[in-house]
């Protein structure tokens, strides 16, 4: 085997014949037959693809060596609030910008702390109990809609 099981976790990096490969996530139940979900370190797109899915066995047996991610911009970690789903933090803040004539459309969630803001063109506020009923009703109905349309497309 090329490398270790304890090894390979969500975030470590491998060298492979063809390329740098970045652990993204592990299948469940982990253990025995678990598989390897990865994508290409340094971004190329390697015979059409930028990732894949490959078990466990293989992937440990095919991975020469772990490198450290020389390619990441993201240093660790957060959790999202609710889905517990883990988010990359980057090293440096990054610039998000949108563009409209009507800012106060919008809504700003941030997801760590489940705060929600909307900007009026000139500062950022938090909504007030009523606009987030409005827009928790906006997204249930944008949700159910969601979901008619993923029944559709598999009939």
């Amino acid at each position: 085997m090329g490398v270790k099981l304890a090894a390979v976790q969500v975030g470590a990096v491998f060298q492979f014949a063809n390329g740098p490969r970045r652990v993204v996530s592990l299948t469940e139940p982990v253990g025995n037959g678990f598989s390897v979900v990865w994508e290409y370190a340094d971004g190329k797109v390697r015979a059409g693809r930028a990732g894949g899915e490959q078990w466990i066995t293989y992937f440990r047996r095919e991975a020469v060596k772990q490198i450290p991610d020389k390619w990441r911009l993201e240093v660790g970690y957060v959790e999202l609030k609710g889905s517990g789903r883990k988010v990359p933090t980057c090293r440096e803040p990054v610039q998000v910008s949108l563009s409209t004539k009507t800012p106060a459309k919008w809504a700003f969630v941030d997801q760590e702390t489940g705060q929600v803001w909307s900007h009026d063109g000139k500062d950022f506020h938090r909504l007030t109990p009523a606009q987030l009923r409005e827009l928790a009703d906006l997204v249930e109905e944008t949700a159910s809609t969601a979901k008619l349309d993923q029944v559709e497309m598999a009939i």
